[in-house]
Parts: C-alpha cells; structure tokens; sequence
C-alpha cells in the first residue's frame, strides 16, 4: 500500500492518545484518589499537544492532501475503534477498577465517554483551523511575490 507511513502514524498517535487517558485515569483512581483531576487537565491539554506533535510534522514533511486524509482517516479509525473497546470493558466493570462514590447514580467511567468525544472533535477542529491558517498563509505568500 502506497500510504502505509500515514497509516501506521495515524494508528500510533490515536494509541498514544488513549494511553495517556488510561494513565491519567490511573493516577485519579489509585494515586489521587480524585474523580477526574488528571484526566481533566489531559483533557485539556492533549489536543493542544497533539496539534504541536501533528504540525511540527506536517511543517517538517509537508505532506500532499492524500497522505494528509489517510493520517486522518487512520487516526479517527482507531480512535473510534479504541473508544469503543475501552468502554465496552468499562461499562461491564473489566477494564479499570472504578471507586463508587454513589449508591444512587454510577457515574463512574463517564470520562471515557466524554473525554474520548470531546478531545477527538476538538483535535479535529483545531487542525482543521490550523490548515485553514496553513492555506491562508501559503496563499498570501504566493500572492505576494
């Protein structure tokens, strides 16, 4: 296959992503013993991350719009795929071991949900920004000559 580079890049950074929400939940669960400490701080930061990780090799490769949408479509493939295990072994109590706070409501292993939808869109949403200021610049540049 001819774009297996993206490929494999964009399955990687989708697990690297992950194993940070796995560590971030760890550290709230056993360590801090806090509900979502970490993990709202990785929330927050992770996409920005990523954005720096992503355009520093977009800027260094300059990929053509092909390779640019396989990285995408792996990424968001096994973005998506990874969430879904994850909270099917959440929801059936197999995944990390959850401290309930709650008799009435169990809340706990929601951040999977909203972490995972959140830091997805917001990711996309950023680098689709972050092409739009790419194309915007690369227009004035020729613009100006």
């Amino acid at each position: 296959m001819k774009y297996k580079r993206q490929i494999l890049h964009g399955l990687c950074s989708s697990t690297l992503a992950w194993v940070f929400f796995i560590i971030a939940d760890l550290i709230d669960e056993f360590v801090l013993d806090s509900g979502c400490f970490i993990g709202a701080i990785n929330f927050f930061i992770l996409p920005f991350i990523m954005l720096m990780l992503y355009s520093r090799n977009y800027k260094k490769n300059s990929p053509i719009l092909k390779e640019t949408v396989w990285w995408f479509f792996s990424y968001i493939l096994t973005y998506l795929l990874l969430w879904l295990i994850i909270f099917y072994f959440e929801d059936i109590d197999k995944f990390i071991s959850q401290k309930h706070s709650s008799g009435y409501i169990d809340l706990n292993g929601i951040e999977y949900t909203f972490y995972g939808f959140s830091t997805l869109f917001f990711f996309l949403i950023i680098c689709c920004i972050f092409h739009i200021i790419c194309y915007i610049s690369h227009k004035n540049s020729y613009d100006g000559k």
